[in-house]
């Protein structure tokens, strides 16, 4: 047993850590330090809309972070976050976040969800209130209630206008909707709602700023759900022969062309490998994009050239379950609206999520798993941790 241990650190685990070694990050490397005045487990990095030194992160555990300086200073934002509502979560012990996201039209107000629950801050992450009465879930053949929401998504040119989505296995739920900034919630798709074509897996949801009734929806199983008439009604629109055991990581909209819809599938089982799309034709037609290795799961157009694009892709499996790959994540950057993709070769922290500065499209910041935050000033060529 002791040999195979050796040989596997010396296959597997040393050219990694080599690899590491070549193009490790400049600066000093957080690791699980709970002390850490920054982000560390990031799944969320959301530039400001309109001031490109106000960025926002969010930790798993940890919750809510700000920097005014560009992301090299940060501070907690958590302050009544620990606030619950007279029906509880989802048991949990631990506590963890999935959400965070800025309203476009009014950039005061955020939401984020903590344990199932939805906040609401109106004073750019100062203070938070509980926001999601109305997001109930029921048990099946159960009567009492509780939350189970896992996105929340703002609409494009509204304010008052937000949607969320359950992540549920054996009880209700699906798509919610508010039309009074989260005050209270209907459902409106889901389940329990004959006709509306969803079940109660409904995560991300992507809004088509072009026409704000077209949405996509992905989800366990179906990977991937089209509505036309703004959440009521879905219909799944899956690529041919993709279909169980996958689950739907990331959708992204090329903000000058809507009609072109990149989605990257994680999977589910052992059967399955992960892959990445796109369609040309929101969402009718898929063709695979082999030259990204995995699914993507964090995309985003730089907002000054939208030509240039970069991805965070997953590969197949986690590098210690059912196929193990030293390439678990993997950022690529396209500079021709994504049509071919340069893999650039950071392969060993484990990415999770992608932004990218409101001016310089070369300036792009890395949300990592225990790594924290890493920005590059030069397109992903070489990168730094805040000092």
């Amino acid at each position: 047993m002791k040999l195979i241990n050796i040989l596997f650190i010396w296959l597997v685990l040393f050219p990694v850590l080599a690899s590491f070694a070549d193009k490790s990050p400049k600066g000093t490397f957080p690791g699980n330090d709970d002390n850490y005045p920054r982000p560390v487990n990031v799944i969320r990095i959301v530039p400001h809309p309109y001031d490109t030194n106000i960025v926002y992160a969010l930790d798993e555990q940890r919750g809510i972070f700000k920097s005014v300086d560009k992301g090299n200073t940060w501070t907690v934002k958590n302050s009544g976050l620990d606030q619950l509502p007279e029906i509880l979560p989802l048991g949990t012990s631990l506590e963890f976040f999935t959400e965070l996201v800025v309203n476009s039209v009014s950039p005061d107000i955020l939401y984020t969800v903590k344990n199932w629950l939805i906040f609401k801050s109106q004073d750019s992450a100062e203070t938070w209130f509980f926001s999601g009465k109305g997001t109930e879930s029921f048990e099946y053949g159960m009567t009492t209630p509780f939350y189970a929401i896992n996105e929340v998504v703002t609409h494009p040119t509204e304010t008052e206008i937000v949607y969320a989505g359950t992540v549920i296995g054996g009880a209700t739920g699906g798509v919610f909707k508010s039309t009074n900034g989260g005050i209270t919630w209907t459902q409106i798709a889901g389940n329990n709602i004959p006709g509306s074509g969803i079940d109660n897996d409904v995560s991300p949801i992507v809004i088509d700023p072009s026409n704000p009734l077209r949405m996509y929806a992905g989800g366990a199983h179906s990977i991937i759900f089209r509505s036309t008439d703004g959440g009521y009604h879905w219909k799944s629109c899956n690529p041919p022969g993709v279909q169980g055991g996958l689950w739907t990581m990331g959708i992204a909209l090329n903000p000058l062309n809507p009609a072109e819809i990149f989605m990257g599938t994680y999977l589910f089982s052992p059967e399955e490998t992960a892959k990445t799309f796109l369609s040309k034709d929101y969402g009718t037609s898929w063709s695979e994009i082999k030259q990204i290795e995995g699914g993507i799961q964090s995309i985003q157009f730089a907002p000054s050239d939208p030509k240039i694009v970069y991805a965070i892709s997953r590969s197949s499996n986690d590098p210690f379950l059912y196929k193990p790959n030293p390439k678990y994540t993997t950022l690529y950057r396209s500079e021709d609206h994504g049509v071919t993709w340069t893999d650039l070769g950071w392969h060993v922290l484990r990415f999770q999520t992608v932004a990218v500065d409101l001016f310089d499209p070369k300036h792009i910041y890395i949300g990592t798993r225990h790594g924290g935050i890493i920005q590059s000033f030069d397109g992903g060529g070489t990168f730094s941790f805040p000092k």
